[in-house]
């Protein structure tokens, strides 16, 4: 009697340990998977910020440029028979202003630098036929206004194809939160758009560009190394940075690019900026 007890004593508390054995087991699993889950979702974050919205240079902690996905979408809207794009650039900036009247924002300025840098992005993807803020030979677009004179504070690109018409086009903006966003940001004072015509197997389509950008202004010598000096220095440190990558890779992996003058000369241009913030900082 004694032994059976001792037996069933010896079973109970074999199956009490297995049960807080699995117990821990369980616990930490899902602590391991909640921590599993967290890292996730920061990574979602992390992308959705380089892929979905605007972001200005001046006011976010990290200075960088804002770009957006692009909008690939057949038309709806537009008479089926249509081969003309109805509307023009300043239609366009019309409309955008408009938006930005009703939420008592100032309008934008149309400029003629970011009105050429619009236009030689439209044209690099119809003769290269990429549709991407990034072509594949690693050309930011930043580097469109950069080329053409436009030394920005912050800057950012809406693109969109398949789109015959100025309020089609606009609309579809709108209806994204990532453009939209662009759109109607306070901090961008200029603006420059190209809607630029293509041909995909015979049928005529339309690449419209939209850049926005604030300038960078010269370095202020009578305020010395104050908070707007420092911030356009960061700008320039991290432009910096992007371009050395964009130089070293155009050396190694395309050599004859029509780009690389372009990049050694805004290489110059901000290393000389640069020096400007480094003589300021130690005056």
């Amino acid at each position: 009697m004694f032994s059976f007890l001792r037996k069933i004593f010896i079973r109970v508390l074999f199956l009490g340990g297995l049960i807080v054995a699995l117990g821990m087991f369980f616990k930490i699993d899902n602590s391991k998977l909640q921590s599993g889950w967290s890292k996730i979702d920061f990574l979602k974050e992390k992308i959705a910020h380089y892929t979905s919205r605007s972001v200005d240079n001046e006011k976010s902690k990290q200075l960088e440029q804002g770009v957006q996905s692009k909008i690939v979408k057949n038309e709806v809207g537009d008479d089926e028979g249509q081969k003309e794009f109805s509307g023009t650039e300043d239609d366009l900036i019309v409309l955008i202003n408009k938006e930005r009247f009703d939420k008592n924002l100032k309008p934008f300025k149309k400029n003629n630098l970011l009105m050429l840098s619009a236009k030689d992005k439209a044209l690099d993807m119809v003769a290269k036929k990429y549709f991407e803020h990034i072509s594949d030979k690693r050309i930011q677009p930043w580097l469109f206004a950069e080329k053409n004179g436009y030394r920005y504070k912050s800057f950012a690109e809406n693109i969109a194809t398949d789109y015959l018409s100025a309020k089609s086009v606009h609309q579809a903006f709108m209806d994204s939160d990532g453009h939209r966003a662009n759109i109607l940001n306070d901090d961008f004072r200029d603006i420059g758009i190209a809607i630029v015509p293509m041909k995909i197997d015979g049928k005529i389509n339309y690449v419209v560009v939209e850049h926005f950008g604030t300038y960078l202004k010269d370095l202020d010598s009578t305020t010395g190394y104050g908070q707007k000096n420092k911030l356009r220095c960061k700008v320039q440190k991290r432009k910096k940075k992007e371009l050395s990558k964009m130089v070293h890779w155009q050396k190694e992996h395309n050599p004859k690019s029509k780009f690389l003058p372009d990049l050694e000369k805004i290489n110059k241009e901000i290393d000389l900026y640069l020096e400007g913030c480094y003589k300021l900082k130690n005056s």
